[in-house]
């Protein structure tokens, strides 16, 4: 996972936040226009952050497949891999919580 999707989510989530905060200065200010105009911005930005999440969420299912091999097996491994290390599946979000590269990447 490239790391500037995740800081860009970061930004748009940092600017929908700012945009509320705007919104609700506006709304008590009873500054209708402005009203309108911030909504429309939030209206845009919670879109391209959707988009981006969904973009991130299938990079993430991609590598998780390309980890496992036909069959649900990882690929090039032994049983004793097996035995040491989980299976990416299972880390990737599933009972076992996120796998250790999802969890230093979001460190």
């Amino acid at each position: 996972m490239l790391e500037y999707e995740w800081r860009e989510l970061e930004a748009l989530c940092e600017r929908l936040a700012d945009l509320r905060h705007r919104q609700s200065f506006a709304t008590r200010s009873k500054n209708v226009g402005l009203m309108e105009g911030l909504q429309q911005d939030i209206a845009r930005v919670t879109r391209q952050r959707e988009l981006l999440v969904k973009h991130i969420s299938a990079r993430l299912g991609t590598v998780s497949a390309e980890r496992t091999g036909p069959g649900g097996d990882k690929t090039g491994s032994t049983s004793a891999d097996d035995e040491s290390e989980p299976s990416a599946s299972k880390n990737a979000g599933g009972d076992g919580g996120p796998s250790e590269e999802t969890v230093g990447f979001l460190s």
